[in-house]
């Protein structure tokens, strides 16, 4: 779902001339590669370190730090020429980020509920 997401928004960006992205063909590789296979597994996983972490504090410092990361890689394909942004900003690029993280973690908790509702509906049926 992350990847459809992420295709979904790149295309978007790319059509509304938000983003521009370089010319050269190995960056341009490496720009889909980041944003098809690095981000979902970064929101991947973000979402079962979340999980598996029983402090709300240190759920919200993992958030801090994966989207300080997501931040810096950002930062990382503006500063080698992958994109450039038009219309758009670090802080525009954070929202995306947080709500990727976000989109993740719903999907995981929906997952786990309809789980367990499963396992619910099997028992009572025993």
């Amino acid at each position: 779902m992350a990847i459809a997401t992420k295709n979904y928004i790149t295309i978007m960006t790319m059509e509304l001339k938000m983003i521009k992205t370089t010319e050269d063909n190995f960056l341009f590789v490496f720009l889909l590669m980041f944003r098809e296979m690095i981000i979902p597994l970064i929101v991947l996983i973000f979402t079962n370190a979340y999980l598996l972490t029983p402090s709300w504090k240190k759920r919200i410092l993992l958030f801090i730090v994966v989207l300080a990361v997501m931040q810096g890689m950002d930062y990382l394909t503006i500063h080698f020429k992958v994109i450039q942004f038009i219309k758009w900003n670090f802080i525009c690029a954070a929202i995306m980020d947080a709500a990727f993280l976000l989109f993740g973690l719903m999907l995981a908790k929906t997952v786990l509920y309809l789980k367990e509702w499963e396992r619910r509906k099997h028992e009572s049926r025993v």
